[in-house]
């Protein structure tokens, strides 16, 4: 009868070799007006106006390389975008908000002249 070996050498290299091997799909995501979260496979797949939300994957990259840095780079890009984006937004709401209480006041104001008139 033959008796077969296995090694624990040889269970820990099987390991590191099948845990070296990884696929790694990408995956965009990103979220519309209405709140809802969208999950696509292909960065043409996100409309353009929402393209400025989306990350680029993290690629594996040796620190300090000149590519790592243009990653680092263009995530700082992209952030400093978002952050304007932002603030555009809130810019825009405040002076919407602005808007309708100018024109509340205005209403008012209207309704107060016409219950002067109408009293006279």
């Amino acid at each position: 009868m033959r008796k077969y070996f296995f090694h624990p050498l040889a269970a820990v290299i099987c390991a590191f070799t099948l845990a070296a091997v990884r696929v790694e799909a990408q995956s965009f995501n990103y979220q519309d007006e209405a709140g809802n979260i969208y999950f696509v496979d292909r960065i043409e797949d996100v409309p353009m106006q929402y393209r400025s939300q989306v990350l680029p994957p993290k690629p594996t990259l040796p620190p300090g390389s000149k590519a790592a840095r243009q990653y680092e780079s263009e995530l700082k890009k992209i952030e400093k975008q978002k952050e304007r984006d932002r603030k555009k937004k809130e810019k825009e709401k405040a002076k919407e908000q602005k808007r309708l209480e100018k024109e509340k006041k205005k209403k008012e104001r209207e309704e107060a002249r016409k219950k002067k008139s109408d009293k006279k």
